[in-house]
């Protein structure tokens, strides 16, 4: 004989998978089926995140073009200087001063049209040297914020070297010499 909670067990058991079936199908999902859809409002948030994310990383590689644009007119503005910083100092005279001159565009490269030049010569407290400045500037209609680049270089005056060092008819003497061997047969 079986007992009554051995029998009303199968009973509670059915009317559950009822009421489960009733409520799956109400929500259009077949019976024993466990997907799940994305609603709309996962859809949208998820679209949200996406396009800010994307905004994002677009400013990102803005700034990042922009600073790598800006490195490169920085070198070649201290290759321009150091270039006519080396012409300079090849001269062996102090050079005069210079404002706003345009690079010789065969000598420096073709990108150099670009750029413009200025020679400034600082005395300092020691007599013989003097300060060989130069400030390389890219041209206002080629950027919105023109760089600059300024290189210093320190040089000997030969003038003031001349005043330094007097002259001596004794140190203006050179001489010629040689020896020969007088050998015979």
């Amino acid at each position: 004989m079986k007992s009554i909670a051995t029998a009303s067990k199968p009973k509670a058991t059915r009317w559950h998978r009822h009421s489960c079936l009733r409520r799956s199908t109400a929500r259009g999902v077949e019976a024993g089926s466990q997907r799940r859809a994305f609603t709309l409002l996962e859809v949208i948030l998820a679209l949200a995140i996406l396009a800010t994310s994307l905004a994002a990383l677009g400013e990102v590689l803005r700034t990042a073009i922009r600073s790598a644009t800006e490195a490169e007119q920085l070198t070649q503005a201290e290759i321009l200087a150091a270039s006519k910083m080396s012409e300079l100092m090849a001269l062996g005279y102090v050079p005069s001063p210079v404002q706003g001159s345009a690079f010789d565009s065969v000598m420096d490269g073709a990108a150099s049209a670009d750029w413009s030049y200025s020679v400034n010569v600082l005395s300092l407290n020691e007599p013989a040297l003097v300060a060989v400045e130069i400030t390389v500037t890219q041209a206002v209609a080629t950027a919105n914020q023109p760089l600059s680049y300024t290189l210093t270089r320190w040089m000997v005056d030969p003038d003031a070297m001349t005043a330094l060092i007097p002259i001596t008819p004794e140190s203006t003497t050179s001489g010629t010499g040689g020896s020969s061997t007088a050998g015979g047969p």
